[in-house]
């Protein structure tokens, strides 16, 4: 029995570019790319990332339109399934927000998409390699607070994103290339080696 989707956490985000990018600019005068992470969490506590890039000036979606969609309709109707039946997930994402022309909300639903995907690739990882939860996967596993140099803010249900060189984000390198050293090289049962 596969442990089910335990929660959806959603969190809009609008972070800085270097350059001028045309598209990125809102009507209402906002700058920077809009995006909207999504992180799903096993029952297990095993963890899922995704990304939604809503674009106003390409499709109608919106970072406000793909945060509600997210976080009332579609994240609602995937808690408590199955992270492994892909199909299942998109007829109740279906059900919740209709399609007319085409899917309801698709930059929405690709961020849930993506996530369920992660989750369901490091649920597989995790057994396949009989990894205490959470291992150093690539993935918001590996960025620990313990490693960053200073955590990360979420107020409000929005990520405060230091601008800078990577984001802004500073990691402790000594810690890193410890946390490197154990994690780089894992053995199966076969005596393949993952690197």
């Amino acid at each position: 029995m596969t442990a089910g989707i335990a929660s959806i956490e959603v969190f809009p985000v609008r972070y800085p570019t270097v350059g001028f990018f045309k598209f990125f600019q809102e009507p209402g005068g906002a700058d920077g790319r809009a995006a909207v992470l999504v992180k799903m969490t096993g029952a297990d506590g095993t963890v899922g990332s995704g990304q939604s890039v809503p674009i106003s000036t390409w499709i109608y979606e919106t970072l406000e339109t793909a945060t509600i969609a997210i976080r009332e309709y579609l994240a609602p109707a995937l808690v408590g399934r199955d992270p492994h039946d892909f199909e299942g997930a998109h007829r109740v994402m279906d059900a919740a927000l209709a399609p007319g022309f085409t899917m309801g909300m698709p930059l929405a639903r690709a961020g849930l998409d993506l996530a369920l995907h992660d989750l369901a690739a490091n649920l597989a990882l995790y057994g396949a390699f009989g990894l205490a939860k959470p291992a150093a996967l690539n993935g918001p596993q590996f960025v620990v607070a313990d490693v960053l140099a200073a955590p990360l803010t979420i107020a409000g249900g929005t990520a405060e994103v230091p601008a800078g060189a990577g984001l802004g984000i500073e990691v402790d390198e000594a810690k890193v290339r410890t946390l490197a050293a154990k994690t780089r090289t894992l053995e199966t049962g076969a005596g393949d080696r993952l690197q």
